[in-house]
């Protein structure tokens, strides 16, 4: 078993160097280009906001943006990439299987540190119950991501939700 754990682990690995390469040559590289050119749009309230927390691997608020910083909770292409799967009965502390541990976004974010810094933010601001008004656009919806996004629904004072059209 351990050996077949991780050679897959080794294959989740060599799977998120692979996004990190195709994101940092095809979506990166045309930031540039795109603002050059102006074919892009900004959200002007985006440019007021303290904070970000994405889900993205990009830059896209950092270029685009002027350079405000993000919290990358699933790592940067100029980080580590977490690439993982939900949590599940295995990790509950009774019958505790860590088997196949390496592969929980959860532990990933741990392993990479790409929350160390969300962490303390959510420690200082919202489990400290300062006042915030939370911005959504594009978010994950997958259980995976629950632990973060229900914190955060959970103690802001206003949610804004924030979409393309009606359809979206």
């Amino acid at each position: 078993t351990a050996k077949v754990v991780n050679k897959l682990y080794e294959e989740l690995v060599n799977l998120s160097k692979a996004l990190e390469l195709y994101l940092k040559c095809f979506i990166e590289s045309t930031y540039e280009t795109l603002k050059d050119n102006g074919g892009y749009k900004t959200i002007d309230i985006f440019s007021y906001m303290e904070k970000a927390i994405t889900f993205n691997y990009t830059n896209t608020y950092e270029k685009f943006y002027s350079n405000k910083s993000a919290f990358h909770i699933h790592g940067s292409i100029n980080n580590e990439i977490v690439l993982g799967v939900n949590p599940d009965k295995a990790d509950n502390l009774e019958g505790l299987d860590t088997t196949f541990l390496c592969f929980k976004k959860y532990f990933q974010r741990t392993l990479f540190e790409t929350d160390t810094e969300y962490l303390r933010w959510m420690t200082e601001t919202v489990l400290a119950k300062t006042p915030y008004r939370l911005f959504t656009m594009g978010h994950s919806l997958d259980v995976t991501d629950k632990d973060i996004i229900a914190e955060l629904f959970q103690n802001a004072n206003e949610i804004i939700v924030m979409y393309h059209n009606l359809d979206a």
